[in-house]
């Protein structure tokens, strides 16, 4: 009844109306008599309330303060109930009940009754309060990074007619030491919640944007439900129970607390490695070893990043890191990989540094040793002696720098600050070259020995003979002579024992000095001799490879070990697999030998056990890949080694295709049996029949002598077989069987690093397997170091298959740019592709209805198929695309054309269904819209990407633009750029749906990626080149070619170089502005803002002008043409975000008001600022201003120039091509210029 009798409810309204018009006026009081299953409370007889006062014919509203009085239980009598009970709990009993009123005289004491009883009945109960089921009671969960815990409950209120549907519950949660032993109700009464929110479902999402929940802590929770309408009440005033929940224990957080790590390079020495950071943790260990080796390098750390100095360049890298601290060693992360970059080549007169954004923090100390490398300009500096200056970061030492390929130059200093990444910044090094003639002999020797000629055997006698070069090798009497090569001025002849010779051609007449050694002898010994040494040979029996020293030319391979008779000992290779053993054989030559004496160890000192062979040989078995090497002892000396190579398990994937009926019978068992030696396995798979029509029936053979091109029909054949196969297996290798070559003598052929050959039905398994050393692993052939078919090496051409360890090496090593094609670009889109607009424009419509919860219409088709069957037309295909931030070899658009209606409603009618391909291929998956009214096809692996992606309707929040520059008609097969005089026709101004011409080569996927938009548009910005600087194509292709030539011949000549930046810079870098074409492609991008908003306006664009921003990316001749975009839609009320322009051209002639935006970014070349660039490694297709009010943005506008890093892409082209913009992302970091933010 308290509920009742509060003066502010409203639940009890009494209408009284006074129908007796003879009188002014009656004061009257009310009785009340509330019946219920067996008790009834009335009113007390001589209870008097004020009176209530009315007037004919006027209705009299009473609630809430007015009735409040007759049902306080002080002024009701209680028949059949107790009211001492009643007044305990103020609760009646749940039940049928009946509400009666009756007005009496006010006046007269004996009670007169003026009114009729009015009545009304209820069904009063109260309803029960939520029940707590997740998390449980008293449980302890498992911390999740990032956080995220469900709470959930259980409405008990579902049977109300009042609040079913209306119930709304607080959710509150409270912390508490773990150690307390505070009641959880205590805890609720007297503190308050960390958080607390009102929500309508029956969970909540404690998400990372709520409060940061802390380990071991013990946490309190309750939920409360309100009836929203008022009309419902609750037991226990709508509270649950009280539920708690410890966050974490020491077991389940160690194993919950995931280090998850990545790593990339930061510079051919350098790489960094970052891992999120667990609270529990004080301390990390990072461990980083280079691919393929055992030993770890460790650093402790306890930022979360670390920076892993001193790397060799072009090489891979591994890392792996655990948390340490609170007694708790926790897992170690995954391992990931990373190869650090290749070597800068710095050409003649290139001024180009290293970049360098570090803050300049001192070197520590503990990294200053022996073996630092030290950044000086363009010189690295290998530090022999170090020793701390007087300040923190400065630093003395002695060192040694490798300048354009010469021997080591030595060099000192006594006062240089180097930072903390080791880049010199202040004081000078000296060079202690002895002059400039000795540095040009330095230089003149380095070329000579990486052309040095190599002869087995040992040189006895070398001399000049005319224009010859004529040696003897000892034992024999014959005198071989060879010609002296042209254009050099030093020629080097070098023997299989260290023994070189080296001949002066310049100037004449020829000079021989020499023998000198040209071998690095290794630190360790032997006590070997004539008569008391072990050599290692290959075992019958071995499962892995062997290498021993047979060729001069390969004998950088090999430890050398001097003898203390002065003799050389080259130490042998064995490759045993990871966890594997094998066995080898050793050839023992001793003097008087007793096998009592011998015994073989490995580098830990454990002893091998071995048996006896015929004519003094041992069999060694049993040898674990961890041995690292084995010395032969004899009566306690060394007298032999033997080094072990540990190669971890290589699996590849090889697929043989025939082409026109074109086979080998080449298995895996064949390929395994060759590669086994270097841990490598192969899989082999044989697809369906190719065919193709080849000239006269054979393959065009390529210019073997580059071993990195195709021949132009096999470029065709490539094509169209890729066409065919569009979901080849990125994976594997595919050898395509070709009846012949037009060649007779060539059996294959496969270029260095690709995925795709080519061999001759007639081809053995060693061709084979030569072709996939090639594309595989990229193998050089065995010549010129070695002669040409005199090797039983995998690489000759000779009958051998035997690898040595250089190629074993390279084995572990995936090798860069693996793919089928000859260059990145061959197999993007160019030209005017609407098969791909028709396919984007499909997708848009089909989420777009699947948002609204409409039909769409689905297109006309023309082909003809079998009755009953589902048939299936492509209309429309895009191929290596970005779709959502997500890459696509291709996405297929088919549809049923006989299928009726020609309408699909996507809303709950995306599924996944499933399509035979053909030609005995397996069952593929499909997205099929509606009943197969519309089919989509994307990679198997990325199906539920595409199905995510047209089921999302929250993506619909901004919107990004970009307006493409120019697209020129050109051929990037082979990596050569092929010009033409013709050009496409001017924009259509057309409202795209994704970049359908493959212009962005996925930056486009970056910036929105790294935004967080997931709505875009695209507009071809392309016009006539009439309308740029160059003001006709022959102009530009002139500077091209112009640009191309002075680089090529200044990076010779240091005095060309500065000669052509002063006489013919301006020649290929056209300044002059064209104001006329730059508003030409202004007023086309005004026209493309119209489109914009038709499509906006018909629905087909989704954009709110009150909420939404829109983000312009711009790239080239796109610029101006998103200059007249952006003006327009200013105009019409639009407001705009961030503003990113790319290599823009001519963009000093117009542009906008850049405080519209939040951002405003030009990137590009630096023409004409301090410390410009040379005039070839400009810009040239669109030499670079600043865009017209880049340097006036005002706050709180951020924004300004940001040029491009010293990177190795700087050319009159490559300046300007998109797809070498990826550094926007790669370089510019948090708090920098240019630095794309996420929203």
């Amino acid at each position: 009844m308290a509920d009742y009798a509060d003066p502010a409810s409203e639940k009890l309204k009494v209408i009284l109306k006074l129908n007796d018009f003879s009188v002014a006026q009656v004061n009257v009081k009310l009785r009340f008599e509330i019946k219920g299953n067996g008790f009834t409370l009335s009113t007390k007889t001589f209870y008097n309330p004020g009176a209530v006062t009315l007037i004919p014919g006027q209705p009299f509203l009473l609630s809430g303060a007015e009735l409040a009085p007759y049902l306080n239980s002080s002024n009701l009598d209680f028949m059949g109930i107790n009211q001492g009970q009643y007044e305990q709990q103020k609760v009646l009993p749940e039940g049928y009940y009946s509400i009666c009123v009756t007005a009496f005289d006010y006046y007269n004491s004996t009670p007169v009754q003026l009114s009729n009883e009015a009545c009304s009945q209820a069904w009063f109960t109260l309803s029960d309060p939520p029940y707590l089921n997740m998390p449980l009671c008293n449980s302890v969960l498992t911390p999740l990074y990032p956080q995220n815990i469900v709470f959930q409950w259980a409405a008990m209120n579902l049977g109300s007619p009042n609040s079913a549907l209306n119930t709304e519950y607080d959710f509150a949660l409270w912390e508490s030491r773990p150690d307390s032993n505070a009641i959880p109700n205590q805890v609720v009464l007297s503190t308050a919640p960390i958080f607390s929110t009102s929500t309508q479902q029956t969970f909540f999402n404690y998400g990372i944007t709520e409060p940061a929940l802390n380990l071991y802590m013990k946490y309190v929770w309750r939920v409360r439900a309100k009836d929203i309408s008022g009309r419902d009440l609750f037991k226990n005033q709508g509270y649950s129970q009280i539920c708690t929940f410890k966050y974490g224990s020491i077991e389940n957080v160690v194993n919950g607390l995931d280090l998850t790590l990545t790593a990339e390079a930061l510079s051919h020495r350098m790489g960094r490695c970052d891992w999120n950071k667990q609270s529990v943790f004080t301390g990390y260990l990072l461990q980083v070893r280079k691919t393929g080796t055992a030993e770890w390098f460790e650093y402790n750390n306890s930022s979360g990043t670390e920076r892993i100095m001193n790397l060799e360049p072009s090489t891979q890298y591994e890392a792996r890191v655990r948390g340490d601290g609170n007694g708790i060693t926790g897992a170690w992360s995954n391992t990931v990989a990373f190869t650090t970059q290749q070597a800068p080549n710095y050409s003649c007169n290139n001024q180009a540094m290293p970049t360098n954004n570090n803050l300049l923090k001192p070197l520590p100390l503990e990294k200053a040793v022996k073996g630092l490398i030290i950044q000086s300009g363009q010189f690295e500096v290998h530090v022999t002696q170090i020793f701390p200056g007087t300040s923190e970061g400065w630093y003395g030492g002695k060192g040694y720098v490798s300048m354009m390929g010469v021997k080591k130059v030595p060099v000192k200093w006594s006062h240089i600050y180097i930072d903390d990444i080791g880049v010199q910044h202040q004081g000078i090094i000296e060079a202690e070259t002895k002059g400039i003639d000795t540095w040009v002999h330095q230089w003149d020797m380095a070329q000579a020995e990486d052309n040095a000629t190599y002869v087995d055997g040992t040189l006895d006698t070398v001399f000049i003979n005319g224009n010859q070069l004529c040696y003897v090798m000892q034992g024999s009497n014959n005198t071989i002579c060879v010609p002296t090569p042209t254009g050099v001025n030093i020629m080097i002849i070098r023997d299989g024992e260290g023994n070189e010779y080296d001949v002066s051609l310049v100037p004449p007449p020829p000079k021989i000095t020499g023998p000198t050694n040209y071998l690095h002898y290794s630190a360790d010994s032997l006590m070997a001799s004539d008569n008391k040494i072990v050599h290692f040979e290959m075992s019958p029996g071995q499962v892995f490879g062997f290498d021993g020293k047979q060729y001069a030319g390969f004998i950088s391979n090999y430890e050398a070990i001097k003898l203390r008779n002065g003799k050389n000992y080259f130490v042998a290779n064995k490759a045993i697999g990871t966890g594997s053993t094998d066995q080898v054989v050793a050839k023992v030559t001793v003097q008087d030998f007793n096998s009592a004496l011998l015994k073989f160890k490995t580098e830990q000192g454990e002893e091998l056990s071995f048996s006896v062979q015929p004519k003094n040989k041992f069999l060694i078995s049993s040898i674990s890949h961890s041995a690292g090497c084995i010395y032969a002892w004899y009566n306690n000396e060394k007298i032999g080694k033997l080094n072990i190579i540990s190669l971890k398990a290589i699996a590849k994937k090889v697929v043989i295709v025939p082409v026109n009926n074109s086979n080998t019978s080449i298995t895996s068992e064949d390929l395994n049996q060759i590669f086994k030696q270097a841990n490598v396995s192969w899989s082999v798979t044989t697809a369906p029949n190719f065919t193709f029509d080849l000239v006269d029936g054979k393959m065009e053979s390529p210019e073997t002598t580059i071993l990195n091109k195709y021949s132009d029909e096999m470029k065709l054949l490539r094509n169209s077989y890729r066409e065919k196969d569009t979901t080849y297996d990125k994976e594997a290798l595919y050898i395509l069987v070709v009846p012949q070559f037009n060649d007779g003598n060539q059996l294959g052929y496969m270029a260095k690093g690709k995925a795709l050959g080519f061999i001759s039905s007639a081809a053995d398994v060693k061709s084979v397997a030569h072709e996939l050393g090639h594309g595989a692993f990229a193998y050089k052939h065995t010549f010129p170091l070695v002669e040409k078919g005199k090797t039983y090496n995998l690489m000759d051409y000779g009958s051998g298959s035997m690898l040595i360890l250089e190629q074993w090496q390279k084995a572990q090593k995936k090798p860069e740019n693996f793919n089928w094609f000859d260059d990145e670009d061959d197999g993007s889109m160019f030209g005017s592709d609407r098969s791909a607009e028709t396919a984007f424009t499909i997708l848009t419509a089909i989420k777009l209805a699947y948002k609204k919860g409409t039909t769409l219409t689905v297109p006309q088709g023309n082909k003809k198929c079998n009755t009953g069957a589902i048939c299936r037309e492509l209309i429309g295909k895009a191929t290596n695309c970005y779709v959502g931030g997500v890459q696509y070899d291709f996405i297929e658009i088919y549809i049923d054309p006989y299928k009726l209606p020609r309408t699909a409603s996507p809303r709950n009618r995306i599924a996944i269904g499933t399509y035979d391909p053909g030609h005995g291929g397996a069952i593929k998956n499909e997205i099929v819209v509606d009943d197969h009214q519309i089919m989509v096809r994307v990679p198997q692996g990325r199906i539920d990407n595409m199905r995510l992606f047209l089921r999302d309707t929250f993506m619909y929040k901004n919107l990004m633009v970009f307006c493409n520059g120019y697209r020129p008609i050109v051929n990037f097969n082979d990596g050569q750029l092929v010009n033409s005089s013709m050009e496409y026709a001017n924009t259509n101004n057309a409202c795209e749906n994704g970049d359908c011409r493959g212009y962005w080569k996925g930056i486009d996927q970056q910036f929105m990626n790294r935004v967080g938009n997931k709505y875009a548009v695209y507009f071809d910005g392309h016009h006539s080149v009439g309308t740029s600087n160059h003001k006709s194509v022959a102009n530009y292709m002139a500077g091209n070619i112009l640009s191309d030539y002075i680089r090529n011949s200044a990076s010779l000549n240091t005095e060309l170089a500065n000669l052509t930046k002063l006489n013919h810079g301006d020649n290929f870098l056209h300044t002059n502005p064209n104001v006329e074409g730059f508003n030409e492609r202004a007023t086309s991008g005004e026209q493309g803002a119209r489109n914009l908003m038709t499509r906006i306006n018909n629905g087909s664009v989704i954009f709110n002008k009150n909420t939404d921003v829109i983000d312009v990316v711009a790239h080239s001749m796109g610029y101006a043409y998103s200059v007249g975009l952006v003006r327009e839609l200013k105009k019409n009320g639009f407001k705009f975000g961030r503003y990113y322009i790319l290599a823009p051209e001519n963009a000093c002639s117009g542009g906008v008001n850049l405080n519209w935006f939040e951002e405003a970014w030009q990137y590009g070349s630096n023409l004409g600022e301090p410390n410009e660039d040379l005039p070839w490694l400009q810009d040239g297709v669109a030499p670079q201003c600043a865009v017209t009010g880049i340097d006036n943005i005002i706050a709180p506008t951020t924004g300004g120039r940001v040029f491009i890093p010293n990177v190795d892409t700087k050319s009159y082209l490559g300046s300007h091509s998109v797809s070498n913009y990826g550094w926007i992302f790669t370089t510019r970091k948090l708090g920098m210029d240019g630095y794309v933010k996420p929203r």
